[in-house]
């Protein structure tokens, strides 16, 4: 029987065990011994897998060896698990197709290695791919030689595999890679139509594309004109006048000209189209008349400065030496008449 005097040291004691072993982590402290050894815990072996997967297990080693955990699918690479003696791996399924794959659980430590592995099934929604930020958002680009256009896609998706982004000129690669964008240079002697296109592409198969039409053209040449009337490009006229105005031009491309006449920077009266065009002035001042003659790409104009002023009132003074000429050519006329007609009598 413990005596009341020591019944309190060994109380204490007992306590303070009890203690230790209540504490939070005593069993992690506690020595480990045997070799290396893993399992595999959840999901369980043979079940049906999709989407986010924890994968978790538990791994044990002699005392005083670091434990270290990794994983691999299908005999890929390996990748390191949260954790060792208890550990953790997400595996995103979404990575792989449909079917049968083996999970590899490994722990090395101390130069030694063991393994355990579990094969499960993956049926997934395939994830989708989006193509965000489509720039240019329209079609039927045009560009000249030696000009650049520039394409730009945003990948949106939840598929946490690699993915390739490649772009194609009439169907011919032209870059690959995880690049979302584009610059083409359109080059002398690809003058035509072409289409740009861009695929991204995951597990060998097109999962999502866009494509945009472009037209290289080559770099107009204008229309020349040579020769016009008037000929002068500032002239004068009375209101009231007509004056026809008239353009030679030479298509070089050969595409068909046409012709849009404007005065004072309005259509022309009568809309006239042709080469020419005869126009009346009614107002007094500074116009403006010109003739725009277009290849339907490009078009050469020709200008004139026109200044309509009042026609000059006529006065006696301006009749009278006209009138004293009539008069004295009538004059003559008469005289001449009758001297012959006397020479005829004789």
């Amino acid at each position: 029987m413990i005596g009341a005097g020591r019944a309190i040291p060994v109380l204490v004691a007992l306590a303070l065990v009890l203690a230790a072993t209540a504490t939070p982590g005593a069993a992690g402290a506690a020595p480990r011994s045997g070799g290396l050894s893993i399992s595999i815990v959840l999901p369980v072996n043979g079940s049906e897998v999709k989407g986010d997967v924890n994968i978790t297990g538990n791994a044990s080693g002699p005392d005083g060896v670091a434990l270290s955990v990794q994983l691999s699918i299908d005999g890929g690479p390996w990748y390191a698990a949260e954790g060792n003696l208890s550990w953790t791996w997400l595996w995103s399924t979404f990575a792989f197709g449909d079917g049968p794959r083996t999970v590899r659980a490994r722990v090395t430590g101390g130069g030694e290695e063991s393994a355990d592995a579990a094969t499960y099934l993956v049926r997934n929604r395939k994830a989708t791919f989006a193509l965000r930020d489509v720039f240019p958002p329209g079609d039927g680009l045009r560009l000249r030689p030696g000009e650049t256009a520039g394409f730009f896609v945003r990948v949106e998706t939840s598929y946490i595999g690699s993915f390739v982004v490649g772009w194609f000129l009439d169907g011919e690669q032209v870059r690959s890679g995880g690049a979302e964008w584009y610059n083409h240079t359109a080059r002398e002697g690809e003058t035509g139509n072409h289409t740009v296109e861009v695929r991204v592409i995951a597990d060998g198969a097109v999962e999502a594309s866009r494509s945009w039409n472009l037209s290289v053209r080559p770099w107009a040449i204008p229309p020349v004109v040579r020769g016009f009337s008037p000929a002068g490009k500032d002239l004068a006229t009375y209101r009231g006048y007509e004056v026809r105005f008239n353009v030679t031009a030479l298509d070089l491309q050969d595409r068909g000209l046409t012709y849009h006449w404007r005065y004072d920077f309005a259509p022309a009266p009568g809309n006239a189209t042709g080469s020419s065009a005869v126009l009346l002035f009614n107002s007094t001042g500074a116009h403006v008349v010109e003739v725009e003659v277009s290849n339907g790409e490009t078009n050469t104009t020709v200008r004139w400065n026109v200044t309509v002023e009042e026609a000059p009132a006529i006065g006696l003074f301006d009749v009278l030496p006209c009138t004293l000429y009539i008069v004295i050519g009538l004059f003559l006329g008469l005289w001449y008449g009758r001297r012959t007609s006397l020479r005829r009598a004789v």
